[in-house]
């Protein structure tokens, strides 16, 4: 008899955070889009307005949500058992806004400066309508080449809702779906990288 093992499952993280912090988060990013709503911009190649790209004094910067993040990190560490102890940095965090129609194109956080891990969002305003989250299998190259199967998904889509915290790896590629209702969808996203 054979032995099946699974060697590339890749573990991704989603939880929704407690009621506290959620409101103190939700709080810092009205707070922050209330003084920056008209420095939002679309650098994409899709209608959603960002904070990502302006000026350092304008980043949105939150100790509450950077410590949620700190901890669902070292929580997702765990899952994916890294020898020896990685030095870590949140770099980069930036809001986002999704008015009706808006969508965000296929895309990954690589780079070529900086050694991304981890890539995350968390959804302030948001729910079933709002847009899902696709993460794209990093084989879907190869999988019109395998019949269907129940084990081997090309994509995960994830349906947001208010704090509802996500983290996967910085190199899947993602997009997220279209928002069909008339308020805006709101969230905020990060990478980790090692610090080197």
């Amino acid at each position: 008899m054979g032995n099946i093992v699974s060697p590339f499952n890749i573990p991704l993280f989603q939880d929704i955070i407690s009621q506290e912090s959620y409101s103190l988060i939700k709080k810092d990013v009205i707070e922050y889009l209330d003084k920056n709503q008209n420095s939002l911009h679309t650098p994409w190649d899709c209608p959603t307005k960002t904070s990502l790209f302006l000026p350092q004094e304008q980043n949105f910067k939150s100790k509450n949500i950077e410590n949620e993040v700190k901890k669902i990190t070292s929580e997702y560490i765990k899952e994916w058992g890294f020898t020896g102890t990685l030095p870590l940095k949140i770099y980069g965090m930036w809001v986002n806004v999704s008015k009706k129609g808006s969508f965000q194109e296929y895309h990954s956080h690589t780079s070529s400066t900086h050694q991304h891990l981890f890539s995350g969002t968390l959804y302030i305003d948001a729910d079933k309508n709002s847009g899902d989250l696709f993460l794209i299998n990093p084989i879907d190259k190869i999988l019109n080449n395998i019949p269907g199967s129940l084990k081997v998904k090309d994509k995960l889509n994830i349906i947001p809702q208010p704090g509802l915290i996500v983290s996967f790896p910085s190199f899947l590629g993602h997009y997220v779906g279209e928002n069909k209702n008339n308020t805006n969808r709101i969230s905020v996203s990060w990478n980790v990288i090692i610090n080197n």
